[in-house]
């Protein structure tokens, strides 16, 4: 179970460095039961044990909209007062921030796909704070295939798969195309990200998405502008209502 930032900091970091030398010894096998946060024995086949899926979910205050983190008289951040986003609404229970980084860098870049698991549970939980019905349909932010071809694994593809076992939600894998090559968008300025992202989805099958609400899977939330341009262009194309369902969102610097 995660004491404080400072102990949890100190502690994950010694992990760390040791599971580089576990996971690659015969004796590996002896941390498939074993919580990739706190290390001690878990009885389920999660990444994460219990106490430690309860902890990692963010008690901060968050937008209602974007879910970035607020100031406690707050319930909408300036961005989405100034500018309405064309999804509805983001649900991301997790602060982009050590461990939860950690985390979701070895799911995204070492390809463990085991961890997928745990962050499905605590997206689904978040999701439970909402009164409304869930969506129609899942489908997840799509790679760009030179991408794809780079990494062979799609950890959103990964995570929109559980998330559609667990909940029962048909998930399309084909709604969304990324049709251009993007750069990485966390340090560009507002109108770069914006230049960056623009037209570099299409939508397939429209015939699913009219009249319909749909949920976007990703498993960070940046700066939020990937998913609202993943929202207009399946807003143009008749969805109804679009929820972004993601395991972290990464904080305003």
């Amino acid at each position: 179970m995660i004491k404080s930032d400072q102990d949890l900091s100190t502690k994950i970091r010694r992990l760390v460095n040791k599971s580089k030398y576990l996971f690659n010894t015969p004796y590996k096998h002896l941390l498939l039961n074993r919580c990739h946060l706190c290390n001690k024995h878990s009885d389920s086949h999660n990444a994460l044990c219990k106490n430690c899926l309860e902890d990692i979910q963010a008690s901060q205050p968050k937008c209602a909209t974007c879910s970035i983190t607020v100031r406690a008289h707050e319930s909408i951040c300036n961005d989405c007062k100034n500018t309405q986003p064309y999804f509805d609404q983001i649900f991301a229970p997790c602060s982009y921030e050590f461990p939860i980084s950690k985390l979701c860098h070895d799911f995204k870049f070492l390809a463990k796909k085991y961890i997928a698991e745990s962050m499905s549970i605590a997206i689904i939980e978040n999701r439970k704070l909402s009164n409304a019905d869930y969506p129609d349909l899942l489908c997840a932010i799509p790679m760009h295939p030179k991408k794809h071809e780079e990494h062979q694994f799609d950890q959103a593809n990964e995570l929109a798969t559980r998330l559609s076992h667990k909940t029962g939600i048909r998930y399309r894998n084909n709604l969304l195309v990324k049709t251009k090559e993007t750069k990485q968008q966390k340090r560009s300025n507002k109108a770069a990200r914006l230049k960056n992202i623009k037209n570099s989805f299409s939508v397939r099958n429209i015939e699913f998405v009219k009249g319909n609400s749909i949920a976007i899977v990703d498993d960070v939330v940046t700066t939020g502008a990937t998913v609202d341009e993943a929202s207009r262009m399946l807003k143009q194309a008749g969805a109804k209502r679009i929820e972004i369902w993601a395991f972290a969102r990464t904080p305003k610097q």
